[in-house]
C-alpha cells in the first residue's frame, strides 16, 4: 500500500522528466472515481448484504516520448472499503496497467508490460466507458482465481496491427500466464507460456486505439465482428463477438453480443462451459439518458457443484449522463436464478454508481 502510494506520488514527475535523447515528452495524468452502493442477496442464505464502497479508485498515467514510444500505468484499488466473507474492509492497491507501446509505423505497434491479454470486445473496453456499471461477469472468468491475475491483465509482449484500410485489427501476443509449483522433480515454473489472439473485422468506422469503447455517442458509426482465442497447457478458451454502435437522429443505439466457451482442462480449475453476454442500450441525444438491458448466461458442460452451477441474469437499468463519460449516475437492477442446482435460489442485486472521470 505504502510502496503504491509514493509510485502514485512520484509518476508525474516521473512522466514529466527529459528522456536521455532529448525527444519532447507530452504527459497527462488522471482519475477514476467509481463510488458505488451495493445491495446483493444470496443464492443459499436469506437477506441482503449491503456495501457502500469504492468500486474503483484509478489513477493514470499516460506519455509519449518522441515519435515512437508511450508508456501507460494505472493503479487501482478496487472495491475499496466493501466488507469481505469475515467483515474486515478491502484495501488494496494494485497495478492494473503498466505497458510500453513502440510504434512501428502508423498501424503497426508492439506493447510489453502488464496489460489486458487480448479477448473479447467487452473485455477490452475502458472501463471509464462502459454503458453498464460494470464488465459482464463472464468476460474474465479465466482470470482470478484461475490464473491469478485481475480483470484481464497479464505480464508478456504483444504485437497488434491494423491493416486493408483499418478494416482489420489483428493481435497476437505471449504471456506469464499460471506458472505451476516446484515438485521433487521439476522447478517452479516449468510450463507453457500462455498464448491469446484475436481478429476483429471493422466494417463501417474503425476502432484503431489499443483500448475500445462502450459507445461512441454518434461520434463514429461502429459494426464489428471478432474472434479470440486463449490456451495454456491443457486450458483453451474461445470468444466471439460482435458490436453495434449508430447515431440516428441524435440518438444512439448501441448492441453488443459475446459468447464465450471456456475449458480449464486439467490446468486451471475452470469448468467446462458455455457463457453468453447480451447487451443493448439506446442513448437519448447529447447524450443524456441511456435505458440499458443485459442478458447473461452460464451453462456448465457437466453436473452442477458446490462452486459452479447453470445460472442466468436478466438487468435493466439507466444511465444517466451528466457529462457523457467524465460525470454519471447509473442505477442497474439484477435477477439471477441459479438453475440446476439444488439448494439454490434466485435472488437480486441493485447497484447505483456514481463515476467521476478525468483524463
Amino acid at each position: 500500500m505504502r510502496i503504491c502510494s509514493l509510485m502514485a506520488l512520484s509518476l508525474p514527475v516521473a512522466l514529466l522528466a527529459e528522456p536521455p535523447s532529448g525527444e519532447a515528452v507530452e504527459a497527462k495524468t488522471g482519475i477514476l472515481l467509481q463510488p458505488q452502493f451495493e445491495s446483493v442477496g444470496d443464492p443459499v442464505l436469506d437477506g441482503q448484504s449491503q456495501n457502500l464502497f469504492l468500486r474503483r479508485a484509478n489513477f493514470m498515467g499516460a506519455a509519449t516520448l518522441g515519435s515512437k514510444l508511450d508508456l501507460t500505468l494505472t493503479l487501482s484499488a478496487t472495491d475499496f472499503g466493501k466488507a469481505t466473507e469475515n467483515g474486515t474492509k478491502k484495501s488494496t492497491v494494485t497495478v492494473l496497467d503498466a505497458f510500453g507501446t513502440y510504434r512501428f509505423a502508423d498501424n503497426l505497434f508492439l506493447d510489453a508490460g502488464w496489460l489486458r491479454v487480448p479477448w473479447s470486445h467487452n473485455g477490452l473496453q475502458t472501463v471509464s466507458s462502459l454503458l453498464g456499471q460494470d464488465y459482464s461477469p463472464y468476460s474474465y472468468a479465466q482470470q482470478l482465481p484461475s490464473m491469478g491475475n485481475p480483470s484481464g491483465r497479464d505480464g508478456g509482449i504483444q504485437g497488434r496491427g491494423f491493416f486493408f484500410e483499418n478494416v482489420l485489427d489483428v493481435r497476437l501476443g505471449v504471456f506469464q500466464g499460471r506458472r505451476l509449483p516446484a515438485t521433487p522433480d521439476r522447478p517452479a515454473a516449468r510450463n507453457a507460456l500462455r498464448t491469446a489472439a484475436r481478429v476483429q473485422a471493422n466494417l463501417l468506422d474503425p476502432e484503431t486505439s489499443h483500448f475500445y469503447r462502450g459507445s461512441y455517442f454518434g461520434a463514429k458509426r461502429v459494426l464489428s465482428f471478432g474472434v479470440a482465442h486463449d490456451r495454456q497447457d491443457e486450458y483453451r478458451a474461445t470468444t466471439a463477438d460482435g458490436f453495434l454502435d449508430l447515431p440516428f437522429g441524435g440518438d444512439t443505439l448501441t448492441v453488443q453480443a459475446s459468447h464465450y466457451w471456456y475449458d480449464g482442462g486439467a490446468f486451471l480449475d475452470l469448468p467446462k462451459q458455455k457463457d453468453v453476454s447480451l447487451e443493448a442500450s439506446w442513448t437519448f441525444g447529447g447524450p443524456r439518458l441511456s435505458p440499458v438491458a443485459r442478458y447473461e448466461s452460464r451453462r456448465l458442460d457437466g453436473p452442477a457443484t458446490s462452486a459452479n452451477w447453470d445460472e442466468s441474469r436478466y438487468s435493466l437499468g439507466l444511465a444517466w449522463w451528466i457529462d457523457g463519460f467524465k460525470n454519471n449516475v447509473k442505477a442497474f437492477y439484477t435477477r439471477i436464478r441459479p438453475e440446476s442446482a439444488p439448494g439454490r435460489h434466485a435472488y437480486h442485486q441493485v447497484n447505483v454508481q456514481w463515476q467521476l472521470y478525468a483524463f
